[in-house]
């Protein structure tokens, strides 16, 4: 898509062996800066275009071609890292009053205890909101996400502590016959949205976000928890280590973090 919707405009009635580093150009500058991450995949894309045209024989090689590119762009990494802007949290130690406080609000049952399941799990919002009874294992006491629901594409287990049990009891009583959703919107039965947390967090005052919650667990683990590295990174589902280690260290060290997340 990224190549149909900005370079074909510029190349459609080009050869492939017309095309040159200044054709390239005229396609990223535009969206460098706005759209980097597009823009520098899309660079990539090109690139291996052209390349399979010189192996095809469509096109004369040009090795210098990429370097060329390349110079004549701001490294792509250094303004993605510029751009990003990472979600407000709340400190730790502020959550524990902060739930009761967002508790006596105004806000439906549902939201209130979907507020406080997310944080004590470390979830990411649509992880959350998303949560299907199907998924629950009251018996084993965990709660098993589907790798297509995970944004590392892979199954993620979550050891349920006692209060988010509490909270799944509690959230039973609203459970709806025409939804598998642990937390349904209480007028329509749909998932509830990523803003109804955030909208309710600006009427109070405070300007952190739902993802903030999981700096906050992990602020909280480090600091005041002598639980190991890759026992927190695993609680918050980010892979650890690379293509080595995930090769021989499989375990995704559930039993530690059951302990872990009772203790937060």
């Amino acid at each position: 898509s990224s190549i149909r919707n900005h370079a074909l405009p510029h190349l459609r009635h080009r050869h492939v062996d017309e095309v040159t580093d200044e054709d390239i150009l005229a396609i990223l500058r535009p969206i460098w800066h706005e759209k980097t991450e597009t823009a520098y995949r899309l660079r990539d894309r090109l690139f291996k275009v052209l390349e399979a045209a010189e192996r095809g024989g469509l096109r004369q090689p040009d090795p210098l071609l990429r370097s060329r590119v390349r110079h004549a762009l701001p490294q792509a990494k250094k303004l993605i890292k510029q751009k990003r802007v990472h979600h407000a949290a709340l400190p730790y130690n502020d959550v524990p009053t902060f739930i009761r406080t967002f508790n006596s609000s105004g806000c439906s049952d549902a939201v209130k205890l979907l507020h406080e399941f997310t944080i004590l799990n470390g979830n990411r919002s649509g992880e959350a909101r998303g949560a299907r009874w199907s998924e629950i294992d009251f018996a084993q006491r965990r709660w098993i996400i589907d790798r297509s629901r995970m944004k590392t594409g892979e199954e993620h287990r979550i050891p349920l502590s006692s209060r988010a049990l509490e909270i799944l009891h509690a959230a039973e009583r609203l459970r709806r016959p025409d939804s598998d959703l642990v937390f349904p919107s209480p007028l329509l039965g749909r998932m509830i949205s990523d803003a109804a947390l955030t909208v309710q967090f600006k009427k109070m005052g405070y300007r952190h976000t739902v993802h903030g919650y999981r700096s906050s667990m992990r602020d909280w683990a480090a600091e005041r928890t002598h639980f190991a590295w890759e026992v927190m990174e695993k609680a918050l589902a980010h892979k650890v280590g690379g293509e080595t280690e995930l090769a021989y260290f499989r375990s995704d060290l559930f039993e530690k973090r059951r302990e872990m997340m009772e203790a937060w």
